[in-house]
C-alpha cells in the first residue's frame, strides 16, 4: 500500500486517482479478507473509495463505485479506525446525489463519535452546509459557529465563515452577517476579486438601515470593475429608490 501511495503522490490529480484506484483494487484482489488482512484491507477500501469519489467529477459512475467501496469496508470491518471516514464518505456521496436528509441523519449520528479527532471539523462543516441546504438555517448557524469557535485553524475556515455569513443574512441577523463579511473582505482582498463578499456586505448594511454605507460599497465595486456592472448598477438603483 505504501508503494502504491508513494507512486501516486507525485502525479497530477487525475493520474493520481487512476493509479490509486488500480493499486488498491489489485491489493484487495491479492489479499482476501481475514483477521490478518482486515486492517490493511480497510485502509485500501477507504483509499479506493476516496480515489473514486475524487474521479466522480469526470465520471459520474465513480460515485456509486466509491459508495460500494465504503460500504464494503463497513461490512468487513465496522469497528476499524478507518470506519468513521468511510461513513463520512457515504454521507458526502448522499449530499452529492441530492439526498440531503439522509446525509444530515448520517452526519448527525457520526458527529458524537468524533470528539478530538481530525475528522470532527470536517464533519461539522459538512453538516452545517447540509443543514443550510435543507433550509434548517438556525441549526446550520449553530453548527458552523461551533466549528469556527472550536477549530480556528480549520483548513476550510474561510468557506465556513462565508456560509455562516450567508446563513445569518438569510435568517435576518444582518449585524452578524455584516461583521463576518467585513472581516473577510478586509482580511484577504485577493479573496474578493469579484466583489461577491462586499456585495453581500452591502445587502447586510442596507438591511441594517444604513443605505449610505451600501452605496459606498457599490460605488467602490463599480470603480474597481469588480463584478458585472449592470448588476451592480441595478443593486445601487434599488438602494437609491429606498432613500
Amino acid at each position: 500500500l505504501r508503494q502504491v501511495e508513494a507512486a501516486a503522490a507525485a502525479m497530477s490529480d487525475t493520474a493520481r486517482s487512476r493509479v490509486l484506484e488500480t493499486g488498491y483494487t489489485a491489493f484487495l484482489e491479492q489479499h482476501p479478507h481475514s483477521d490478518k488482512t482486515a486492517e490493511a484491507r480497510a485502509r485500501a477500501l477507504l483509499g479506493l473509495g476516496n480515489a473514486r469519489r475524487r474521479s466522480a467529477a469526470a465520471d459520474s459512475t465513480k460515485l456509486s463505485e466509491a459508495d460500494q467501496a465504503y460500504a464494503r469496508l463497513l461490512g468487513e470491518s465496522p469497528d476499524s479506525p478507518h470506519a468513521p471516514r468511510a461513513r463520512f464518505g457515504r454521507a458526502a456521496i448522499a449530499l452529492e446525489r441530492g439526498q440531503v436528509g439522509d446525509a444530515i441523519d448520517s452526519l448527525s449520528a457520526l458527529l458524537p463519535t468524533l470528539p478530538g479527532t481530525s475528522l470532527q471539523p470536517e464533519v461539522l462543516g459538512t453538516l452545517g452546509g447540509a443543514l443550510a441546504r435543507a433550509g434548517r438555517l438556525g441549526e446550520a448557524a449553530t453548527r458552523l459557529g461551533e466549528l469556527l469557535l472550536a477549530f480556528p485553524d480549520f483548513e476550510g475556515r474561510r468557506k465556513a465563515q462565508e456560509l455562516l455569513g450567508d446563513t445569518y443574512l438569510a435568517i435576518g441577523d444582518a449585524a452578524r452577517a455584516a461583521e463576518l463579511f467585513a472581516a473577510l473582505a478586509e482580511s484577504d482582498a485577493s479573496g474578493d476579486l469579484d466583489g461577491s463578499l462586499r456585495r453581500r456586505l452591502a445587502r447586510a448594511q442596507q438591511s441594517l438601515g444604513d443605505p449610505e454605507a451600501a452605496l459606498i460599497i457599490y460605488d467602490r465595486l463599480l470603480s474597481e470593475g469588480a463584478g458585472a456592472a449592470d448588476s451592480l448598477q441595478l443593486a445601487r438603483g434599488r438602494v437609491l429608490a429606498g432613500l
